[in-house]
């Protein structure tokens, strides 16, 4: 059941830092552009501009806007402010900031997430602040719901610019700590043991003596204590989110929460260095919010699967968890860079082809940031107005996109996308392990590798948990080096009832504690592949493999040579040299591919040569879409489809400067542009015409 009626738009509002003379103009050029929420006080203007000094409450601005927006029509999404509290605390608190693995504490007065929540002191106000807002305004009836802090986690913004930094190691989160240790290990012996990693392991004898670890693997820490203080970390920040939502459940029955979240950054795709799990987050919340800024080091250009790939992650972290995906923030207008900015001069385009992208994966609630930038924070922050809150091109766009979708609010908010046609392997575990190791980038981008290479299907990521029930016609491993014996089991069931299954060089080369693996791949595997490792280097060069009737292939980093073990294991490319490197094997109703390189970095090293598309096909998948590459040879087109009945939403977007056709493989009666009422030709296959860097929301009637 949906949680909100229609599908709204909106954009974050900070009436603190605006003329109160303005705020009735803004929310009516709001108003006027369809955009139907407002989120405010989640950080920017939030717990400390409402109570000043303990108790001492000004809640005079909060009740005009809230006032306001009600005469307007405008609901609004109510920031608990939990990740930036008021500086009085330090007064009572001066422990309260986060410290770093060397000791020093974050300063204040700069990014948020300053404040340690297992400090006992913050935990106990958050609940009393909470208290506050609900007691005052859960009652509005243009109240829509709750965002629970703001892009929770330890902060990505170093306080040395050097290098990002690790945390908590205060004196109350090694408290909690050590009582997480004991419930998982149940005594000293178990955890010194559990955390052998000779020569740099400690034989604890008393509890007092087990600190957070201070190293990562690649520092020669203990790899099980990095796995486990992360997992701590990520439980722990859930936990502090979880308690928010349950205790606003409790006091405004019926408003949704959300958080919010921003991940696939270039130092932290998966948000283990913050300290955080989405999948974990989304599972404590009724909404999962994605914040969205392609424009950040023009990434959409330089990447042009970012874009899709962050949604079809996102859409897959909510469905697996049961909540529901909203955009919480996504960019508005010129973005980044400070003096040396932007990174990229948002267009109208660009506002309406994000808004397709979004629409497409499924977003329930759309807001940008923000309506109007701020004259304190000139970092080029994106708005829809200018400075002086005039309108641009870009509000234009985005009222076009917010009156339109009114029109078909039932097909935007209920239809839902078909299982994916293939899916890739996310595990949290193979990610803080990769970090700790200094791989987390390469990580990255065979992932990106791997997305990027299965251009045209509809695309999904699934987390170990979700193996066993998996959909897809074929499950992708991008750089799984730490597999899990459960994991283990799980692959082996997902193949035996009919799905194929794709590994690359050192699969399972750890188990869940971080341990070798005695025998390669890992975790059951060899098995079930039917190969072991024979021998493996690493290089620099590119690693070709021929592959009979398809060509020649070309992987990177690694070059294991595999040594089938039973006569079922079929060789399918070579190495240079001879030695099998690409092999299936039968099991059950599905097929087992061991690969010994990464053919998924070789996509973005040296091109797509066409096998896991070709892949995707032979185990069954059907590609949504097909497009020519853009003259760079890059795929700069996205297709997506979402479907009620005998009707469907299909999107498509462009980052192509030239004009480009998709063939979208869906048949229909009729279809139309949402925006333009333009009718679009279809019969066995709609065909869609986008301009340069362009994208179109289409409607199908009669659609199969």
């Amino acid at each position: 059941m949906p949680l909100l009626p229609d599908v709204p738009f909106g954009s974050s509002y900070y009436p603190p830092h605006h003329d109160p003379a303005d705020w009735p103009r803004d929310l009516d050029r709001m108003a006027a552009a369809g955009l139907t929420v407002i989120r405010t006080a989640e950080l920017l203007a939030s717990w400390d501009r409402i109570e000043v000094a303990r108790h001492r409450y000004e809640f005079g601005w909060l009740d005009r806007i809230f006032d306001l927006a009600a005469e307007r029509g405008i609901r609004v999404l109510l920031g608990t402010g939990s990740q930036n509290p008021p500086i009085w605390m330090l007064d009572e608190w001066p422990d309260l900031p986060v410290k770093s693995r060397d000791g020093t504490p974050y300063p204040t007065a700069t990014m948020w997430g300053w404040a340690c929540k297992d400090h006992p002191g913050y935990r106990a106000e958050v609940d009393r602040w909470v208290r506050v807002l609900a007691g005052r305004y859960a009652d509005r009836p243009n109240l829509l719901g709750w965002q629970i802090d703001n892009e929770p986690g330890y902060p990505f913004i170093p306080w040395r610019r050097d290098a990002m930094d690790l945390y908590c190691y205060c004196e109350h989160t090694e408290v909690a700590w050590r009582d997480w240790l004991r419930v998982r290990y149940g005594d000293l012996d178990a955890l010194s043991d559990a955390w052998r990693w000779d020569p740099t392991h400690h034989r604890y004898s008393a509890w007092s003596q087990v600190r957070a670890p201070r190293s990562m693997p690649v520092e020669w820490g203990v790899v099980t204590a990095w796995l486990d203080w992360r997992s701590f970390t990520a439980e722990r920040l859930a936990d502090f989110v979880g308690a928010q939502s349950e205790l606003l459940h409790q006091l405004s029955p019926g408003h949704p929460t959300s958080t919010n979240v921003f991940i696939w950054s270039r130092h932290d795709a998966f948000g283990v260095q913050m300290g955080m799990d989405p999948w974990r987050l989304a599972g404590r919340v009724d909404a999962i919010g994605y914040d969205l800024y392609p424009g950040i080091d023009e990434r959409f250009l330089r990447e042009p699967e970012y874009v899709a790939m962050y949604l079809d992650y996102a859409r897959s972290c909510a469905g697996a968890t049961g909540s529901e995906l909203w955009l919480n923030e996504i960019e508005s207008g010129p973005l980044n860079g400070w003096v040396l900015g932007p990174d990229h001069d948002t267009t109208a385009a660009d506002i309406t082809r994000i808004n397709a992208d979004v629409l497409g994966a499924g977003s329930r609630l759309t807001l940008y940031q923000g309506y109007r930038e701020w004259d304190c924070i000139p970092i080029h922050w994106g708005a829809l107005v200018d400075l002086h809150g005039e309108p641009t091109a870009r509000y234009t766009a985005a009222g076009a996109v917010a009156r339109a979708a009114v029109a078909e609010t039932d097909l935007l908010r209920d239809a839902e996308p078909r299982p994916p046609a293939v899916a890739i392997l996310i595990d949290v575990d193979n990610a803080v392990v990769c970090q700790g190791m200094a791989a987390g980038e390469v990580l990255l981008d065979c992932v990106r590798g791997a997305y990027r290479a299965l251009h045209g299907f509809e695309v999904g990521f699934v987390t170990p948990a979700e193996v066993a029930g998996c959909p897809a016609r074929l499950l992708v491993l991008p750089f799984a080096m730490v597999l899990a014996a459960s994991t283990g089991v799980a692959l082996a069931a997902y193949v035996e009832r009919g799905g194929h299954l794709l590994s690359f060089a050192k699969a399972g080369m750890l188990d869940g504690r971080g341990w070798y693996h005695r025998t390669r791949p890992g975790a059951g595997l060899a098995e079930l592949l039917g190969v072991v490792e024979a021998d493996i280097a690493s290089t620099a060069e590119p690693v070709p493999v021929e592959l009979p009737g398809v060509g020649m292939l070309y992987g990177g980093l690694h070059r294991q040579r595999l040594r089938p073990v039973d006569g079922a294991t079929v060789v399918r490319g070579r190495f240079p040299d001879g030695a099998p490197a690409l092999t299936s094997r039968r099991q059950g109703a599905g097929v087992a591919w061991a690969c010994g390189t990464h053919l998924d970095l070789g996509v973005l090293r040296y091109g797509d040569p066409g096998f896991l598309g070709w892949l995707a096909r032979s185990a069954g998948a059907r590609p949504l879409w097909s497009a020519e590459p853009a003259a760079d040879g890059l795929p700069r087109m996205w297709a997506r489809c979402r479907w009620l009945g005998d009707r469907a939403l299909v999107t498509v977007t462009s980052t192509d400067a030239a004009p480009r056709i998709a063939r979208v493989a869906v048949a229909g009666a009729s279809a139309r542009d949402l925006l333009t009422g333009a009718a679009l030709p279809v019969g066995d296959r709609l065909t869609v015409e986008v301009a340069p860097m362009g994208s179109r929301i289409v409607v199908v009637e009669g659609a199969r």
